[in-house]
């Protein structure tokens, strides 16, 4: 990829909101009802955790790593943006890659569920300070720093993976950008 077709940052942002928006749609529902019954049950922080592992991070690192190494190369998201994720070459990824990537972009939201829920669930000691919450914003903060100022617009965990966002090459068309 030239350095014109890496995707700018407010285009990840749209297709990480779309992506969001959509996963969370789909799990929600089953959240919100098994959240509910987790805090009448005074589940303890390890087994919260472990809810949170098998019902929100795992499901949506899988959804990523598997939309990544598709042939497609992007999450519905991305390809609603027009964008793609390749190796700094341009090559598709392997999903091991693709896993290493998506597991290393939702590590600040896994540490903010080990705060939430370790070494004791929020809802039992609410006022207890918990230095994973600092530790996430920091991450999200150097995440994002990452994105606007690499050359070419590569967050942590694209940098950590070997990847990049770009424009989706379309094969086969020369003037895609006009209509006839």
């Amino acid at each position: 990829m030239n350095t014109q077709s890496y995707a700018t940052f407010a285009r990840r942002l749209a297709a990480h909101f779309i992506d969001t928006t959509l996963f969370y749609t789909f799990v929600w529902g089953t959240q919100f009802t098994l959240l509910h019954d987790v805090v009448q049950r005074s589940w303890g922080g390890l087994q919260f955790e472990l809810y949170l592992l098998m019902t929100v991070t795992l499901p949506a690192v899988s959804y990523y790593a598997l939309s990544e190494s598709s042939p497609w190369q992007a999450t519905l998201g991305k390809q609603l943006m027009g964008l793609q994720v390749t190796g700094t070459a341009g090559e598709r990824l392997s999903f091991g890659r693709a896993l290493i990537r998506a597991a290393l972009r939702f590590l600040p939201f896994e540490i903010g569920h080990l705060s939430f829920a370790l070494p004791t669930p929020i809802w039992v000691a609410p006022q207890e300070f918990r230095i994973g919450f600092v530790i996430v914003w920091v991450a999200l903060g150097l995440y994002v720093a990452a994105a606007l100022l690499t050359t070419r617009k590569q967050s942590i965990h694209d940098l950590a993976a070997g990847t990049v966002v770009g424009q989706r090459q379309v094969k086969g068309m020369i003037d895609h950008g006009h209509s006839h």
